[in-house]
């Protein structure tokens, strides 16, 4: 079961918002993987963004560096890391990083000494956003540290995706280790609720720029917990696709089937 609980992509079987010792691990997010720009998944997808090679990247909660080490082996980029965890940024610095800021980015103290940094050409927010309290303080000052034409990559989770729009049906909504539903998740978005968000911010701080949706990442397999799961699932489901076309239209499916959403923040002088 604890294998398993580390592979769930949305609703859990019940609320792990409280993990058991027995289930814990040391570090969920010690990733120990090479990178393939083939894999479907955020950090692959996020790389293929990068064209330039030699650019000098900002890779924001870089874990072990599994991202960084394939930009600087394969596009020759310089990238430094910011990172929590001491292990993992030191695991990163192996892999060969420039430097490895080991600072709380959710505080004032952090926020400030990433302020005094330079400026970089791409920024890398893939899957932290949705971790941080302090979120619009650092959105600011990430954006404020891209050069001109930089361009900050972003991937979040879907809160709109079917299993939790029909979970919410049953007056479910559980965490899990992982997932759209991560236990150590603060804040939750829609593609729709990004993009507002996104203008509203930096058009009220006078900022130009430019953002987009640029790439998915699907999540079609959709687990059966219960009885009830098993008789009405595909029934309620259909419902909700057919619901969801009156509002979305083409867009429906996309929205429904989506894990994560990437995105694109560029700056404009």
């Amino acid at each position: 079961m604890n294998k398993n609980l580390y592979t769930i992509c949305a609703n859990a079987p019940k609320n792990y918002l409280y993990l058991p010792k027995e289930l814990r691990r040391d570090n969920k997010y010690d990733y120990n993987y090479e990178l393939d720009d083939s894999y479907n998944n955020s950090h692959s997808k996020s790389v293929k963004l990068i064209t330039k090679e030699n650019s000098i990247i900002l890779d924001v909660g870089c874990s072990t560096g599994i991202v960084g080490k394939y930009l600087i082996n394969r596009k020759k980029c310089i990238v430094d890391g910011i990172e929590l965890d001491a292990k993992a940024g030191k695991k990163a610095m192996e892999k060969g990083y420039r430097k490895v800021l080991n600072i709380d980015i959710d505080t004032r103290q952090g926020l400030k000494q990433l302020s005094e940094l330079e400026q970089y050409d791409y920024i890398l927010c893939l899957d932290v956003l949705e971790h941080i309290k302090n979120i619009n303080e650092l959105f600011l000052q990430l954006f404020l540290l891209l050069k001109s034409s930089g361009t900050m990559i972003i991937s979040l989770p879907n809160i709109s995706h079917i299993d939790i729009i029909y979970h919410l049906l049953k007056g479910e909504f559980n965490y899990s280790p992982c997932g759209i539903l991560d236990n150590t998740h603060v804040r939750f978005f829609t593609k729709k609720s990004f993009l507002q968000w996104c203008h509203q911010i930096l058009k009220d701080n006078n900022l130009k720029f430019k953002v987009e949706v640029v790439d998915n990442i699907p999540f079609n397999s959709l687990p059966i917990y219960s009885e009830i799961d098993t008789k009405y699932r595909d029934v309620i489901m259909k419902q909700i696709i057919k619901l969801s076309k009156k509002f979305l239209h083409k867009e429906a499916e996309e929205v429904l089937f989506t894990g994560q959403y990437i995105f694109e923040v560029t700056k404009i002088n």
